[in-house]
């Protein structure tokens, strides 16, 4: 068997692994042009391919350097997806790095931070707002 992983070749987030018996079958794998193939099966959780070295290369994602300090994420990659989760969902794009967090309604919120660089973990946070 012949272990793989399909990956978007911009951004090195694997879609998903898999096996095929014969090498021939590999081509099959790739479904649109931005995605690539690497020969090695891993998880889409803990890796990603790095695809600014001259051969991609798999790597285990690193941890997410994102922090809170009082209402405000602090270290967060550039661009990330921030949600704030209670009754519903509000999302918005940090590009700078920090985000102030507010709410209408003291509670405790639900806050997931997903880099749009695949190197990176998201982080999850529960704050008093």
């Amino acid at each position: 068997m012949i272990g793989f992983s399909v990956y978007n070749k911009y951004s090195g987030e694997i879609l998903w692994s898999g096996y095929v018996s014969r090498r021939s079958d590999l081509s099959s794998q790739v479904q649109s042009e931005d995605q690539s193939l690497i020969e090695v099966y891993c998880d889409n959780k803990n890796h990603y391919v790095d695809v600014f070295q001259e051969a991609p290369q798999v790597k285990s994602k690193l941890n997410n350097p994102t922090y809170l300090e009082d209402n405000v994420l602090k270290s967060v990659p550039n661009p990330s997806l921030v949600s704030i989760y209670n009754s519903g969902v509000s999302s918005l794009e940090v590009t700078d790095g920090e985000v102030v967090l507010e709410a209408d309604l003291p509670d405790t919120y639900k806050v997931i931070v997903n880099p749009a660089d695949s190197k990176y973990y998201s982080a999850e946070f529960e704050v008093n707002l």
